[in-house]
C-alpha cells in the first residue's frame, strides 16, 4: 500500500491508518523496496497480494486520487473516469477472476508478461489496421494473431479487457515467419508496448489475436473520459 488515510506517504518507523478498515499500519522503508505501508496485522483485502516495483511504476502512472481506491471490502488498484485497473503479476485462480469482474464491473487486466514472454509466438499481421494504434511502429501492420505455449489457464475466464504488457523490447522472426518478442533494454529509445488480447481461445493449445499498443496510448485512452474504441 502506497498511501495511509489521507494520502500520507511512508517514512522510516512511520505509522498510519488504513484508509479502508482504520487499523495501524507501519512503515516499512528499505533501501531497495519502495516505501511503502503494510498492515501490522492482516491486511483487510481478501484480494491483497504483495506488490512489486512493477505494480507500483504502474499505479504512479495515475494521479494520487485515483490509486488504491477504497471499494469495501477491497481497493482497487486504480479507478480512473469510473474504470478500474487491475495490475495482475502472480498466479491467480478463474474464480477469483470472476469474483474481481463481477464486484468492479466495468474493469481492465493488466498481465505482467515477464514469466512467459518467450512462451508466445506472434504470427503474420493481418492487413486490416485497427482504429487505435501507433502508425509511425513497423509492428503497427494490423491485427496479430498469437500461439501461447503453456498457458495460464485461469485466463480464459477473463471477459473484461485484457493487455499484455510486453514493456520495452523488440521481434524475432523465425525461418517460418513466426515473431516472438524478447526484451532489449540495451535499446532505450524504444516505446514500452502493450498487446491488447481481442480474442483467446480457451483450449490447448491456446491463441488468439489482439492490436499493439504503446503505454503511452494505453494510458491516454484511460485518462481521456472519452473512451476511445480500443477498450470495446
Amino acid at each position: 500500500m502506497l498511501y495511509a488515510a489521507g494520502g500520507v506517504e511512508a517514512w522510516p518507523n512511520g505509522r498510519g491508518e488504513c484508509p479502508q478498515c482504520g487499523d495501524e499500519l507501519v512503515a516499512k522503508c528499505g533501501e531497495v523496496v519502495e516505501w511503502h505501508w503494510a498492515h501490522k496485522s492482516k491486511d483487510c483485502d481478501p484480494w491483497s497480494e504483495p506488490e512489486s516495483e512493477w505494480h507500483r511504476t504502474w499505479k504512479n502512472c495515475f494521479d494520487k486520487q485515483h490509486q488504491e481506491v477504497v471499494l469495501p471490502p477491497h481497493r482497487a488498484d486504480v479507478k480512473i473516469n469510473n474504470v478500474v485497473i487491475e495490475f495482475q503479476k502472480s498466479n491467480i485462480s478463474q474464480g477469483e477472476i470472476r469474483q474481481r469482474e463481477k464486484f468492479y464491473g466495468d474493469m481492465v487486466w493488466v498481465l505482467n508478461t515477464v514469466d512467459f514472454r518467450g512462451n508466445i509466438e506472434l504470427r503474420r499481421p493481418t492487413p486490416k489496421p485497427p482504429a487505435i494504434v501507433n502508425h509511425s511502429s513497423p509492428l503497427s501492420e494490423g491485427y496479430f494473431t498469437f500461439r501461447w505455449r503453456h498457458p495460464r489457464k485461469s485466463w480464459f475466464a477473463a471477459e473484461r479487457p485484457l493487455f499484455f504488457d510486453i514493456g520495452i523490447g523488440s521481434f524475432e522472426r523465425d525461418d517460418t515467419g513466426r515473431f516472438s518478442w524478447c526484451c532489449l533494454p540495451s535499446l532505450p529509445a524504444r516505446e514500452p508496448m502493450m498487446f491488447r488480447v481481442k480474442k483467446l481461445h480457451a483450449n490447448v493449445p491456446c491463441g488468439g489475436w489482439g492490436v499493439f499498443v504503446t503505454r503511452a496510448e494505453f494510458l491516454n485512452h484511460y485518462k481521456d473520459a472519452e473512451r476511445l474504441q480500443c477498450a470495446t
